[in-house]
Formats: C-alpha cells, sequence, structure tokens
C-alpha cells in the first residue's frame, strides 16, 4: 500500500480517496512585475515554468503551459528553491508554501486557475491483504 496524489487513475491499482490537496500557482514577486491578479496566460509563457518530473514515465503533464519555457527538476525541495530564488513559476503543495505566501517571499497567482488533487490510499488491484492491511484499507 501507498498514499499518493493521483492526478490519473491506472487499472493496475485499487483507489481510496483519503483526501485531498491543494497546488496554487506561485511565483516571487520580482519574477513578475505587475499585480498578479493582472498576469496574462501570454505573460506567464515568457517566464520559465519550473516542473517536477514525476518518476513514472506516463504521469500525465499536468498543468503545462506548452508555450512557456521549462526548467526540469527531481523533487519539489529543489522546484521551491528556484522559486524562491525567481528563476520560474510553477505549483507547489499548498502546506509547502502557506509561510512563504503569508511572508510576501512567493505570489499567488490567478491565471491558470486552481488546482486540486486526490490523496489516495493505492494497493495493487486484487491484492490480497493481510488482516492489518484489511484495517488500515477500511478505516481510511
Amino acid at each position: 500500500m501507498a498514499i499518493l496524489g493521483a492526478p490519473a487513475r491506472s487499472p493496475f491499482f485499487d483507489y481510496r480517496q483519503i483526501s485531498e490537496m491543494s497546488f496554487p500557482l506561485v511565483a516571487a514577486p520580482d519574477l513578475i512585475a505587475m499585480s498578479p491578479e493582472a498576469i496574462s496566460k501570454a505573460e506567464l509563457e515568457r517566464h520559465p515554468q519550473v516542473v517536477a518530473k514525476p518518476s513514472d514515465e506516463k504521469a500525465p503533464n499536468t498543468g503545462l503551459l506548452e508555450a512557456a519555457p521549462k526548467l526540469f527538476v527531481n523533487d519539489m525541495s529543489t522546484k521551491k528553491d528556484l522559486l524562491l530564488a525567481g528563476l520560474g513559476w510553477g505549483r507547489l503543495p499548498d502546506h509547502m508554501v502557506e509561510a512563504e505566501i503569508a511572508r510576501g517571499d512567493l505570489v499567488c497567482l490567478p491565471t491558470l486557475g486552481d488546482l486540486t488533487l486526490p490523496i489516495c490510499l493505492t494497493k495493487r488491484a486484487g491484492q490480497v491483504l493481510d488482516p492489518v492491511g484489511r484495517r488500515i484499507w477500511e478505516q481510511l
């Protein structure tokens, strides 16, 4: 079993949604020279989109802005560091950026709308669970 964000579902796994997580679109205030509410899609395309590449090569490219240059990173911490340095814009889980938004180190950009992903408990499809696994599956 595993807990993961599931933007897409695979027929090879069983899923049980246990929560959801918001991913605000953020950038350092220095990167965007205007009010966050005034940022257009065309303006975003002028700046690099920082993207954490999933380890699952078949995972959908959720939220990529095709015309924007891309900076690919391997993890969310590196992505956050690049965003704070003003090197691009992107989405991060709300719990990773709450403090930075409150301090003004990052600003929310409403340009591409909200993104909320389901958080799911998963297991291999048809997997028989032991008693403890069954209890976890049933209780969550």
